[in-house]
């Protein structure tokens, strides 16, 4: 969110409802309720049950963690777990990321949470990172949840952004996805962090002839690592039906090689 969320159920309720840009009249229409019930319930005249609080948070496509804050703002208990990766409840998903990112060698893999922060890497993504951004673990400001993030990683001018070498193809679509995914985020250093380097970007992008001309159907990356430049596009997986609030924020993304010098490059990275 833009700004922290209120404790109370009502408000709660107002700020989603904004912050996903809906009238009353489009949200009571999507939750099959009516709106006078919906105006009630904003301004705290009217009192929800429980699964009326579900299917608002249903019909607002809250993440897990968000459904629990709103169940407890209108006084119920969470029902979605919220275990950390490395807890023993969570060893079948930990164990299975493994398995994932090692059967996607040679390709760079890496697993990330809701505002990007890696969690996990495979054995070529690690490598990669090591020698273009050496120093990525020990920079704040590329870790300000405490791991390194890959949004960061990839705008900010002393990580990954001055080895992409089509960055004027891609960079309008970067800056989208990545403000996109920041915005709900409650870390307030990193969406600043963001906020700041997508609008810098912006403006050079604007200040040049920006323009996609792709010749792929996706967009492609262009690293340079080396003497050689890579050039890659990604594939993002999730977890369907997820029940817990850390497992349902997961997404892997695994970037694939668009070319055959590519594919070489990324064979003898994982030959090392």
């Amino acid at each position: 969110m833009a700004l922290p969320l209120p404790d109370t159920f009502p408000a709660t309720l107002r700020t989603w409802r904004q912050h996903r840009e809906l009238s009353q009249l489009d949200l009571s229409l999507a939750a099959e309720i009516s709106q006078r019930h919906l105006s009630w319930l904003e301004t705290g005249k009217s009192q929800p049950s429980r699964s009326m609080v579900l299917r608002l948070a249903e019909t607002l496509d809250l993440p897990l963690g968000e459904r629990n804050r709103l169940l407890n703002a209108a006084g119920f208990a969470a029902i979605y777990r919220n275990h950390g990766l490395d807890d023993e409840a969570l060893q079948p998903v930990h164990d299975a990321l493994e398995r994932i990112l090692d059967q996607h060698l040679p390709n760079p893999s890496f697993v990330i949470d809701a505002e990007w922060n890696v969690l996990m890497t495979n054995a070529v993504a690690e490598l990669i990172l090591r020698e273009l951004v050496p120093n990525a673990g020990d920079e704040l400001e590329l870790c300000p949840s405490g791991r390194p993030n890959l949004i960061l990683l990839i705008l900010d001018p002393r990580a990954l952004r001055p080895h992409i070498v089509n960055w004027e193809e891609i960079g309008a679509g970067v800056l989208r996805r990545a403000l996109h995914d920041v915005q709900e985020s409650t870390h307030q250093a990193l969406r600043a962090r963001v906020q700041a380097l997508a609008a810098q970007e912006q403006q050079k992008l604007e200040a040049g002839s920006a323009a996609m001309s792709p010749s792929l159907p996706i967009a492609n990356l262009g690293l340079r690592f080396g003497d050689e430049v890579l050039n890659l596009f990604s594939v993002l997986t999730t977890f369907g039906t997820a029940l817990d609030a850390t497992a349902a924020s997961l997404r892997i993304e695994t970037f694939f090689p668009s070319d055959e010098d590519t594919s070489r490059v990324l064979s003898s990275l994982h030959s090392r």
